[in-house]
């Protein structure tokens, strides 16, 4: 059920009241803790109930494995676990109008879907980052029904390696590889395309974003903010609106890789 939009600042007391019982702990208590952790989510992956998982949830944050941060991401993108962890103080779950087109022209959908991706965005750089790629992948095959040229979808991998590992040498691979996915925007003569010619403007859009998604993937001062301007999500709304998408479907698709990114390993 669409629960609306909230717009504002995030509750700066969630985070206590989930870490609160942390205090005071004796040495022996973390590998007691841990054990307890591993049972919980052997638990939850057997029984797939929401209220197994608020329980692993919840013994992740006091055990400094997961950052209420997180918690409160993952809840404001519907999933189910994190919301019952934060009962009853979970954030109103996102809600994207229902698009009944697939083009820049459904304002409506569009300024709700922007609301979305600015609330995302402020929860730091990485959050955003794999809100880009999502919409990279969901507008790709919009380039591939089209054209055979690879680099579009190799500057999405690109980025994917790079968000899981910024090393030099997937930075450097990152600036090509975006750089290659930019020119795909004028076609290609190789033998092997549908059409020898530059791709029509919703399939070019398409190449342009691997591309930009591609760039921030290599910036590392993008990954490292704690929160992004609205330039970064106005850049994305423009981009996606040249592709012509159905805003909710995608909002749907970016909010099941960002809470799954949440609430992942190590998401302390």
């Amino acid at each position: 059920m669409c629960a609306g939009l909230v717009a504002g600042a995030r509750d700066p007391t969630m985070g206590c009241r989930l870490q609160k019982r942390n205090r005071g702990r004796v040495p022996g208590w973390f590998a007691v803790s841990d054990a307890k952790l591993r049972e919980l989510e052997r638990r939850w992956r057997e029984t797939g109930a929401v209220d197994d998982e608020a329980a692993y949830l919840l013994e992740r944050v006091r055990v400094g494995d997961l950052t209420p941060e997180r918690v409160e991401l993952a809840a404001y993108c519907g999933n189910a676990g994190a919301r019952a962890t934060l009962a009853p103080a979970a954030p109103a779950v996102f809600c994207v109008l229902p698009s009944s087109t697939t083009d820049e022209w459904d304002y409506e959908a569009r300024e709700s879907f922007r609301s979305f991706l600015t609330r995302v965005a402020g929860f730091g750089g990485e959050a955003f980052l794999h809100a880009a790629l999502a919409a990279g992948w969901f507008v790709l095959p919009v380039f591939e029904r089209v054209r055979r040229d690879p680099r579009p979808r190799e500057a999405l991998e690109v980025a994917e390696a790079c968000l899981l590992e910024p090393s030099a040498q997937n930075l450097a691979k990152a600036t090509a590889a975006s750089e290659g996915a930019a020119a795909a925007q004028g076609g290609s003569a190789d033998i092997g395309d549908v059409l020898t010619g530059p791709p029509p403007p919703r399939e070019s859009g398409a190449a342009d974003l691997a591309s930009y998604v591609c760039q921030l993937a290599a910036t590392l001062e993008v990954r490292s903010r704690s929160e992004l301007g609205v330039g970064a999500v106005s850049d994305m709304i423009e981009m996606l609106g040249a592709v012509g998408v159905n805003w909710s479907m995608l909002a749907g698709s970016l909010a099941q890789r960002v809470a799954s990114w949440a609430l992942g390993p190590n998401a302390g």
